[in-house]
């Protein structure tokens, strides 16, 4: 006896557009205005990505998850789903913060660095994570040098952790 189940097609719909820098990012105050104009103003969390080509020209944007006051979701299911379906080569990561604190806190992080690992995987690098505040106020973690890489052996044995290579060129 066969069983039917469905066959998807999977398709990218823009929602809307929203204005960018046409060239590439070269410094993460261009991504900080890009998200505080999509999410710096939100009365509640927001997260966020910036999808870039292999060149770091941006080639789309989406909003991954509205939370709370003081957090919001960033699955990694859903940054990477819409990385791929994009065809990025690289994503920056945001979410704001209401309070107006630009100071990120150890979940901040320590998510950030898990997203790094997970992209690692599929091939799509997590080159920074900002924060926005309402006044337009942001920190850039890469810029921060509060990001990591975990290297591992052939064997899967942890070498070493390094300082992430900065990816915005001065």
């Amino acid at each position: 006896m066969n069983d039917r189940i469905p066959l998807y097609k999977l398709k990218l719909v823009r929602e809307r557009w929203a204005i960018c820098p046409a060239t590439s990012l070269g410094h993460p105050l261009l991504a900080a205005v890009f998200f505080h104009r999509l999410i710096g103003q939100a009365d509640r969390e927001h997260s966020a990505a910036l999808f870039l080509d292999a060149h770091g020209k941006p080639t789309g944007a989406t909003i991954l998850g509205i939370g709370s006051l003081v957090t919001t979701p960033m699955p990694a299911r859903e940054v990477f789903k819409a990385a791929l379906l994009a065809n990025a080569f690289s994503v920056i990561l945001a979410h704001n913060h209401p309070s107006g604190s630009i100071k990120p806190s150890p979940r901040d992080i320590s998510v950030t660095r898990s997203l790094m690992q997970a992209g690692e995987l599929l091939g799509i690098r997590v080159l920074d994570h900002i924060i926005t505040t309402p006044d337009g106020s942001f920190c850039s973690m890469s810029e921060a040098k509060l990001l990591s890489v975990a290297r591992f052996d052939g064997d899967d044995n942890f070498i070493n952790s390094e300082p992430l290579t900065p990816y915005f060129k001065e």
